[in-house]
């Protein structure tokens, strides 16, 4: 448990964010996607997501799917794993 509290008193919303990087690894694009969550309460909330990728992605390219509260932090930067994607 830690004194973290996502969301508390704020009013910025909880999406979900897609880098792009290059067949080498290098992040080409940080903001790449975003995608925004409906509201989920917390102790439990679940909902489904759907992420649609350009047509063409570069092969060797990859993304990272990570949540991002807008303007405060990248949850991985929190502890949060991202879900890596190889093409």
């Amino acid at each position: 448990m830690s004194d973290w509290a996502l969301g508390e008193n704020t009013f910025y919303p909880l999406n979900v964010g897609v880098r792009l990087y290059n067949p080498e690894g290098v992040m080409v694009n940080q903001d790449f996607l975003r995608i925004t969550l409906p509201y989920v309460a917390a102790n439990g909330g679940q909902t489904d997501v759907t992420i649609t990728l350009p047509d063409k992605m570069s092969r060797g390219s990859s993304i990272q799917i990570v949540p991002v509260e807008e303007g405060i932090i990248w949850l991985d930067q929190q502890g949060v794993k991202p879900l890596s994607i190889s093409f």
